[in-house]
């Protein structure tokens, strides 16, 4: 997942974490770095940038700031971003274009240039009528539009095209691409200590790769490692699988990340269960004051059965270890 806004790459880098799946990458940059990733990914979804026109029932803003010169501002940006990714689009794979905005030059006139220009061909989406999704306007090639007077929602664009050739799906080739990194990372600067190898529940053991990169330990999925190498070449990479923790003197520090994640081995740190008020109190960042029997050292903190995050216990307090920046600001 890319996004070229410093703040709104840390807002998808956060959501992508809670969502807790291994198997996500997120870059932040322009997408002329897609251009020397060639035929590298089976399927793009590309929500571009857009005048906002379905914003407009709920944002004033989206009214003040319109006019003839941002849309024509935004599709030639629609353009850029496109062409800039099609050669990262492996032969036969798919492209999904949306935007939330109604005029036809950012839509259904865009989805012509692709096919025309780039060779795309359009799909068809099995759609069923009563979901009162609407056809594209004056157009042969199948879009779909989200109206907000036929269907819940502010308004959305989709349509869906495929790049001409033979699609073959991916196959790791080389017995090395799923060997676990040993010894020093890839930095040279910080070994993997076997601790760390304890935290990943067995049944993803084989499946991911340890590695050190300065201060942070990570686990990515091994069959993926090689994309994972050609993405840091070409823009910058802010969040890959899940980091595992960071290196402080002689502690390993267990990260944010890895309380969330379905790699965590549930035996690998105790577990505290926590009422409401105490899980509100914890993700503000306040400190939560834990069983006197709780072992000290690094403890899982668990509400209503789900993880929430670490703590040090350290006996008569505990260090609050959810990040700063997610911290909430109200109790309500």
């Amino acid at each position: 997942a890319n996004e070229y806004v410093p703040s709104r790459a840390a807002v998808l880098r956060e959501n992508l974490i809670k969502w807790s799946s291994p198997f996500t990458v997120v870059t932040r940059g322009d997408t002329a770095a897609f251009r020397r990733l060639k035929n590298s990914f089976d399927m793009i979804i590309a929500d571009v940038p857009c005048s906002g026109e379905g914003m407009m029932r709920k944002d004033p803003e989206a009214i003040a700031q319109w006019s003839e010169g941002l849309v024509s501002e935004c599709a030639e940006r629609q353009w850029m971003i496109i062409s800039n990714l099609w050669p990262s689009l492996k032969p036969g794979g798919f492209l999904i274009y949306s935007t939330c905005t109604f005029n036809r030059l950012e839509n259904e006139e865009m989805v012509s240039r692709i096919i025309e220009e780039l060779g795309a061909e359009s799909v068809a989406v099995d759609v069923d009528p009563e979901w009162g999704i609407a056809p594209g306007i004056s157009t042969p090639h199948h879009c779909y539009r989200f109206m907000p007077d036929r269907l819940k929602g502010e308004g959305l664009f989709v349509a869906v095209v495929r790049k001409e050739g033979e699609w073959k799906p991916f196959s790791p080739d080389t017995p090395a691409r799923q060997q676990k990194a040993k010894g020093k990372g890839k930095s040279g600067r910080t070994p993997v200590p076997k601790e760390a190898a304890g935290w990943i529940d067995s049944r993803w053991a084989e499946k991911v790769t340890l590695y050190a990169e300065d201060d942070r330990i990570s686990a990515f999925p091994a069959a993926h490692m090689d994309l994972l190498g050609k993405l840091k070449g070409e823009i910058d990479v802010i969040h890959e699988g899940v980091p595992l923790a960071t290196v402080k003197g002689r502690d390993l520090i267990p990260t944010q990340p890895l309380a969330l994640s379905p790699l965590l081995s549930q035996s690998a740190f105790p577990t505290a269960d926590i009422s409401r008020d105490e899980a509100l109190a914890y993700l503000s960042g306040d400190a939560v004051t834990l069983p006197d029997d709780t072992p000290r050292g690094f403890v899982l903190l668990r509400y209503s059965g789900r993880p929430l995050g670490f703590v040090k216990n350290l006996g008569r307090r505990s260090n609050n270890l959810y990040p700063a920046p997610w911290r909430i600001k109200s109790k309500l």
